[in-house]
């Protein structure tokens, strides 16, 4: 089974854009940043974006947040 954040935890980032969201542009941006396994989705309209990144045993949820918003256009 694959399990979802549901059941293994994890963070969801919502970001919203000024304009349409590249969401190509974005998973190639935060596989670069070491977040291979990120899944962006747009929701709501085609400026919401909601990205889900499994745990990450290595870093604090602060530090996690912070980078991938970096890694973000």
């Amino acid at each position: 089974l694959d399990w979802g954040l549901d059941f293994t935890g994890g963070t969801q980032i919502e970001v919203t854009y000024d304009k349409a969201a590249d969401l190509t542009v974005i998973r190639e941006n935060l596989y670069q940043a070491g977040f291979k396994e990120a899944q962006v989705v747009s929701y709501g309209t085609s400026k919401d974006v909601l990205i889900s990144i499994g745990p990450k045993a290595d870093m604090e949820q602060s530090e996690l947040v912070d980078k991938v918003m970096n890694a973000l256009p």
